[in-house]
């Protein structure tokens, strides 16, 4: 498993060690074409701050609270897990 966070991709620096890490990581030699910032477009998108959506940000914080000490405690631990180096 190869992890990165997505800011990587939209910092120039940040995105070039992401390509060696991925490189070294499928054993490849050869360069990867740059890889590019995008802009994401979500025509069907809410804002979660906003206070109807309080029960839902509620319970998605609690998830992610509780996902976030799962991958720390267990998931990032397994050697088979790769991690390109965070911004």
């Amino acid at each position: 498993v190869f992890l990165y966070e997505v800011r990587q991709i939209h910092d120039a620096a940040a995105s070039k060690e992401l390509a060696m890490n991925l490189r070294q990581y499928l054993g490849i030699h050869e360069d990867f074409p740059t890889i590019s910032s995008y802009e994401q477009t979500k025509t069907r998108a809410i804002d979660i701050c906003n206070d109807e959506h309080d029960n839902v940000r509620r319970l998605l914080a609690e998830h992610g609270t509780d996902a976030a000490v799962w991958i720390r405690k267990y998931f990032l631990k397994n050697p088979s897990v790769h991690v390109s180096s965070p911004i």
